[in-house]
């Protein structure tokens, strides 16, 4: 990921590039590559034959209107990521059958390609994130891409772990059932409120949906239940069973 923000925070950015075809696609980018002084002006052909021949032999486009071109070659010193934005997206065979838009150019010497293998992990996590691809396509320059990459990174960062302290009444009682009965004498105080609180047009609404969602597979069990045991069970049975279950696990 580190590779990834280097990349927008240096204008390694190419955005609503004109092409319709991969060719084309592939000399622009490795064209302005030169101008910014990516890679050697000598090496240019090279290059954009390397990232052809690997398209030839297996595509980089991986869905979700993404391709990661990539070439490892001798004479490249730095490892580079450069991000291209299409004007307007272009068929490439991707598995999702998307057509892409979103270009990662990976480009390194023969040593780097390991390192980049992190920075492809990275490019896939963030590329199936609707937000962030929403915010890629609206984005005006690197900047706008910078501070889309940060919200991704802060929403979907993982939560600072606490200190978890032992809660009263989850500890091993050591009798049968001396958990539930802990659990019950924890809850006898708010029990009644568990109820009234839900009494609310919302909650009733998510009731039923969860009912008739559960009715459903419960009637369908039910029917094959009766032709595997010569009706000894049957739907109704299934009803029954199932009703019971759900009351005392929702009771206790």
């Amino acid at each position: 990921m580190d590779l990834l923000k280097q990349t927008l925070e240096n204008e390694r950015v190419i955005l609503d590039l004109k092409a319709q075809d991969q060719h084309t696609i592939f000399h622009e980018v490795i064209k302005t590559a030169v101008q910014k002084q990516l890679i050697p002006a000598a090496l240019a052909e090279i290059v954009e034959e390397a990232l052809l021949s690997r398209e030839e032999t297996a595509p980089t486009a991986i869905g979700h209107s993404v391709a990661i071109p990539h070439a490892y070659l001798e004479g490249l010193t730095e490892p580079c990521v450069i991000f291209v934005r299409l004007a307007h997206a272009v068929n490439l065979g991707a598995p999702d059958g998307i057509p892409t838009r979103f270009f990662f150019f990976m480009l390194g010497p023969p040593g780097d390609a390991g390192r980049h293998l992190d920075t492809l992990a990275s490019v896939a996590r963030l590329m199936s994130d609707d937000e962030f691809r929403f915010d890629a396509i609206r984005a005006r320059g690197h900047t706008d891409l910078s501070a889309a990459l940060e919200r991704y990174l802060r929403r979907t960062s993982l939560p600072v772990e606490v200190e978890r302290r032992p809660v009263d009444g989850l500890q091993y009682s050591g009798r049968l059932g001396g958990g539930l009965m802990a659990d019950i004498r924890r809850r006898l105080a708010i029990y009644r409120s568990d109820f009234t609180d839900a009494l609310h047009q919302k909650c009733v609404g998510s009731a039923l949906f969860l009912f008739f969602a559960c009715f459903t597979p419960t009637i369908t069990f039910g029917g094959v239940l009766a032709l595997q045991t010569g009706n000894e069970i049957g739907v109704m049975q299934m009803i029954i069973a199932t009703a019971f279950c759900g009351v005392v696990f929702s009771l206790f």
